[in-house]
């Protein structure tokens, strides 16, 4: 999965793993529009998956989105718990969707 991931980012973002099937993606200088389109885009690719153990088996990813920098005045530690909260949200919401950690909102795909 983190190969595939490793694609999808623009050459200045930066992809991580934090945690079991968990993944942080950091975009530099990306507006909100960019940034849920590349939102999207990774949800495209996680859900394209195929394993061989089992083809028929699928995956979706829940995605919580929060925007920080020198704009929003907001320390990287709270944008990331913003952006866990609104995973969560999407999570329990459903299948392949995604939270903005700014607000309430979740998006399906």
């Amino acid at each position: 999965m983190s190969s595939a991931l490793r694609e999808t980012p623009r050459s200045d973002d930066i992809i991580a793993r934090i945690g079991g099937d968990e993944f942080a993606l950091v975009l530099a200088d990306a507006s909100e529009p960019e940034a849920a389109d590349l939102v999207g885009l990774v949800t495209e690719v996680v859900e394209a998956q195929r394993f061989a153990f089992d083809s028929s088996a699928s995956v979706s990813a829940s995605v919580g989105m929060t925007c920080f920098g020198p704009r929003r005045l907001v320390r990287a530690e709270t944008a990331l718990a913003r952006a866990d909260r609104a995973m969560y949200r999407a999570k329990t919401s459903g299948r392949g969707r995604w939270g903005d950690g700014t607000s309430t909102t979740v998006t399906a795909p």
